[in-house]
């Protein structure tokens, strides 16, 4: 045990003793029973607009450079091509197939 000094002016309370009654609960390390003689598993559960943030942090960066090509291409007529047009449809008859 040891003597406690004075503190900020108050007096000493006297020797320092450990109340286990007090004491903080011990830390479960994984794999240990969790109750009476059951494990439990940790899980997370994600509602849909947390999968759909989550999927959004790995989506590329916008390519301004490709974006603004691609708008004066179509402000000047130029961007809807017979091979553009049947690529787009084929995708979208892949996706819907």
């Amino acid at each position: 045990m040891t003597d406690i000094t004075s503190v900020d002016g108050y007096p000493p309370t006297g020797p320092v003793q450990r109340n286990e009654a007090s004491a903080p609960p011990a830390v479960a390390e994984p794999g240990d029973q969790v109750g009476p003689g059951r494990a439990e598993d940790d899980r997370v559960e994600l509602s849909e607009l947390g999968q759909l943030l989550a999927s959004a942090r790995d989506l590329p960066d916008i390519r301004m450079d490709k974006v603004i090509a691609v708008r004066e291409q179509i402000r000047a007529g130029t961007y809807e091509t017979p091979d553009k047009i049947e690529i787009t449809a084929n995708r979208l008859l892949r996706d819907l197939l």
